[in-house]
This record gives structure tokens, sequence and C-alpha cells, in this order.
């Protein structure tokens, strides 16, 4: 069950990063400086789920996967742990702001429940 849940969050935090991608130009219609931070945000997410992806798939042969995709996925907890407390107001306002960290602290959680090495757990 907890490999399924793992998967599940992996791709869906990919495809936050795709949608933040392709929702860039409704939200900026024009190019500017905002746009491209935004973009980027879909990048950070899309190689956040990749990096997971890469640890459940591969991760049994390749230990170092494990490492790298919990460091990025803690990077990016502090990140969205800062950016809510910093924007507080918006986040309050609009609850589905609140989706990328949900996922990003579940896939830690996730991440660290999961054995490190051996074989990979049954889908």
């Amino acid at each position: 069950m907890l490999h399924r849940v793992d998967r599940v969050l992996a791709w869906g935090l990919l495809v936050l990063g795709v949608m933040q991608w392709a929702s860039t130009p409704v939200f900026f219609p024009v190019i500017q400086e905002p746009a491209f931070w935004w973009f980027n945000g879909g990048t950070t997410l899309l190689f956040t789920g990749i990096f997971h992806l890469l640890r459940i798939h591969h991760g049994h042969v390749l230990p170092v996967l494990r490492t790298v995709a919990l460091g990025v996925t803690i990077l990016q907890d502090v990140f969205w742990a800062a950016m809510v407390v910093g924007l507080w107001e918006k986040f309050a306002r609009l609850p589905g702001t609140f989706t990328a960290p949900v996922f990003l602290l579940a896939l830690t959680a996730t991440t660290l429940a999961r054995p490190a090495r051996g074989t990979p757990l049954p889908s």
C-alpha cells in the first residue's frame, strides 16, 4: 500500500509541475519576470517528481537515488514552509496553493518510511 501511495504522490508532483508549466501563459499573458519564476517553479516540481519516480523504480539498484530524492524534497519542504509563512494571506485565501506543499511533505514521509536498501516493495 505504501508503495502505491508513494507512486501516486511522485506522479502527482510531476503532473503538478506540468500543469504549472501549461498554466504559465494563462496566469502571465505577458512575458515578464514573474512568468519565468512561475514556469521555473513548475520545473522544480516536475524534477522533484522525476527524482522520486527514479528512486521508486531504481533505488534498490542505486541507493544514492533515495538520498538525492530525499534531499531535494527536504529542500523543497523548507522553501514551501518559508513561502507559506511569508505569504500566509495568499495561502489562506487560495486553499489550492497548499497542494504542492502537501504532496512534498507526504513524499518526504513515504520516502522516510520505506526501506533504504534491498528489493523494492511489491506493487
